[in-house]
């Protein structure tokens, strides 16, 4: 009995470890464009970036736009647990902007899902962020 407890600890450690890089490879792959902040869609208008956008770079580094101001910082993930920091901002002043809303939501994120083309950023069973790839 206790080889087969341990068989199957060993097993699940394994599969839990080779499904991790896969959905990094997933989250990597693509430019994330942030098409609701708290429920609420976000309207790009004539700000210089548009969208708030999210790219998982190697080593952890974070980076992207909040839709005025570029960002570099980074982030966690422990299987479908996530934390993101959004480290240094650029300081261009864009009345209007997504960006007070997109850095206060960021730092609350917990947790993501992904299905299909859409990556959703949680606080537990909160949506705090819904994102779909650029050019989608």
């Amino acid at each position: 009995m206790m080889k087969i407890f341990l068989f199957l600890s060993v097993m699940i450690s394994f599969i839990s470890a080779c499904s991790s890089p896969d959905l990094l490879t997933n989250l990597s792959d693509n430019e994330w464009k942030v098409i609701s902040i708290m429920g609420k869609k976000i309207n790009p208008g004539n700000q210089p970036d548009g969208f708030p956008t999210l790219n998982f770079g190697n080593n952890n580094k974070l980076f992207g736009s909040t839709g005025c101001n570029r960002f570099i910082g980074s982030f966690k993930t422990d299987k479908n647990l996530i934390s993101l920091e959004p480290g240094a901002v650029t300081k261009m002043h864009c009345p209007d902007s997504p960006e007070e809303a997109f850095l206060s939501a960021i730092k609350r994120v917990k947790e993501f899902k992904l299905e299909g083309n859409t990556l959703t950023l949680l606080n537990k069973s909160e949506t705090i962020m819904t994102l779909i790839p650029l050019g989608k």
